[in-house]
């Protein structure tokens, strides 16, 4: 039990003191639970960055980010701890609590290695944060693919 109140602790330390998102776009609307970046949007937070033609911004009941998407040629750098993800996919959904990325729609996910291009692709990859983990599933072959993100380095060769 004690164990249980110290990890929400942290996780809710994480969320009080997260970092500030900026969005941008040419033109927005908003909802009273939604607002929605239309035309060539963009999410900076610390050093990483998500491009889209529309971003959709989800609230909960205290006007705070729940959630996220990105839709639409969506290219981003997602840096974490030591780890940097580069990319690119249909859409990315961010879910702010759980801390997990959904790519989906030709995602790909490319090496940070300047000597040889290589990269992880799907139909959907999900890199969640918490767990530290990044799966894997769909391509051209059915496949399904967990790595954990210490294990990265060594699946790029690196």
């Amino acid at each position: 039990m004690k164990f249980l109140r110290i990890l929400l602790l942290v996780i809710f330390t994480q969320i009080l003191f997260a970092g500030r998102i900026d969005v941008t776009s040419s033109s927005v609307e908003a909802e009273i639970d939604q607002v929605h970046f239309i035309g060539n949007a963009e999410i900076k937070f610390d050093e990483s960055w998500i491009h889209a033609q529309r971003v959709n911004v989800f609230l909960d009941d205290k006007n705070e980010t729940k959630s996220y998407e990105a839709i639409g040629a969506v290219n981003f750098l997602i840096k974490y701890e030591t780890y940097f993800f580069k990319g690119r996919a249909n859409k990315v959904t961010y879910e702010v609590f759980t801390q997990r990325y959904v790519l989906s729609g030709l995602a790909v996910i490319e090496d940070n290695n300047f000597l040889m291009k290589r990269y992880i692709t799907g139909d959907e990859i999900v890199l969640d944060l918490f767990t530290e983990s990044l799966e894997v599933t769909g391509g051209s072959v059915s496949t399904h693919l967990f790595i954990k993100l210490h294990d990265v380095g060594s699946f790029f060769g690196f």
